[in-house]
């Protein structure tokens, strides 16, 4: 990997933390992987992110799965062998970022979530010990490195224990869905991000900091310049979202720095033509059914959410990606948490889950947020 080049050169890999944890499975550490699109001379090649484009379409399956081999890797999600989710035991979880003291409003989320388990376990006491009981389950989102302070994760947990609200999987207790620390789930998210890939779902954009700025400015200009009084379209303008599979291999192969965006769906199918071109039909609607405000719809997918980053230019995942990721395979069968999510953030994660060919989706809770006086 040093200097060799490669026909099918593929996006960067997710970094792999190497932090030690008495609840992750003891497997040797994957070998360095390259970062910003440099390499050296003792790098070696990747075994995390890694992407075929449909356009052109290269028999490399052989090299894939030898260089690859968490390629094939099933993924499998556990709700969707549920056919009445009403009827199952909850399994809830409270995943809080490690970056100080629990606050009152955290605090009251995982009260909710713990309440949810515990009411179930109190009215069903002989399946308690059943392998697909209740469970409450603390997770830590902690893949912002920047936010993390070094006792939070400490904090968090004794904050919770003098609750009481006590957890049946997580960090400090392990579990069937181990580790529950984001930063250590790099290849799970890698084999996601491949899901995406091949299934021209996600793609690279090699966007400069100044274009992006560009672009955020130009959509301040139109939306203050339209009339119609909508809601503000998302800045991005799609630059590379169709962009020539030759110009993308070779700034690959160039090892320029890129992120990964999401390909948000654009247009429904239209019912009158069998055309699927995406200029016709009408915008994607995106609709959920939440616990507490009934259908939420948003109208338009595309301006709404546009095609948001998934991976950053770093490599390190973004928290929608991961998110909307562990509640799946971790089998959650509700998400409570508040309000400030519903705007943006869990209309990307269904839209994630719909593209990973999640059947059953979790149901949704978002409860008002707890406010000063002065309104904040």
């Amino acid at each position: 990997a040093g200097g060799a080049t490669n026909n099918n050169t593929r996006p960067h890999a997710l970094p792999h933390h190497q932090r030690p944890s008495s609840s992750s499975p003891t497997t040797p550490p994957p070998p360095t992987l390259r970062r910003h699109g440099v390499s050296s001379s003792s790098s070696l090649p990747s075994k995390s992110l890694s992407h075929r484009r449909k356009r052109p379409k290269l028999d490399t399956s052989s090299i894939e799965n030898e260089l690859y081999p968490h390629r094939s890797r099933p993924i499998a999600f556990p709700l969707d062998e549920v056919t009445n989710l009403d009827a199952c035991a909850p399994r809830v979880r409270f995943a809080p970022s490690p970056t100080g003291s629990l606050h009152v409003g955290g605090a009251r989320t995982g009260l909710y979530n713990w309440l949810l388990a515990k009411k179930w376990k109190l009215s069903h006491p002989h399946a308690a010990a059943h392998p697909h009981s209740a469970s409450f389950i603390v997770r830590l989102e902690d893949t912002d490195q920047n936010r993390n302070t070094d006792n939070g994760e400490a904090s968090l947990l004794s904050d919770l224990q003098w609750l009481g609200f006590h957890h049946d999987e997580g960090p400090s207790k392990g579990g069937p869905h181990r580790p529950y620390r984001q930063s250590d789930r790099s290849e799970v998210y890698s084999a996601v991000v491949n899901r995406l890939l091949d299934n021209d779902a996600a793609y690279p954009c090699f966007c400069t900091e100044m274009q992006l700025m560009e672009m955020k400015i130009n959509a301040r200009h139109a939306t203050a310049a339209a009339s119609d009084g909508g809601a503000a379209p998302h800045y991005y303008d799609g630059t590379w979202r169709d962009a020539p599979a030759e110009d993308v291999q070779k700034r690959l192969r160039a090892g320029e720095l890129h992120s990964i965006r999401f390909k948000s769906p654009q247009r429904s199918p239209s019912s009158s033509s069998s055309s699927s071109s995406p200029e016709q039909g009408t915008p994607y609607r995106l609709t959920i059914t939440d616990d507490i405000r009934g259908s939420v719809t948003w109208n338009d997918v595309a301006r709404s959410v546009g095609d948001f980053v998934i991976v950053r230019s770093d490599g390190s995942p973004v928290y929608n990606l991961c998110c909307a990721v562990d509640d799946a395979l971790m089998g959650v069968t509700t998400v409570v948490r508040g309000e400030e999510h519903l705007s943006v953030n869990t209309a990307k994660q269904v839209l994630i889950l719909e593209a990973l060919g999640v059947l059953t989706m979790p149901r949704y809770a978002h409860v008002g947020l707890i406010m000063n006086e002065e309104g904040g």
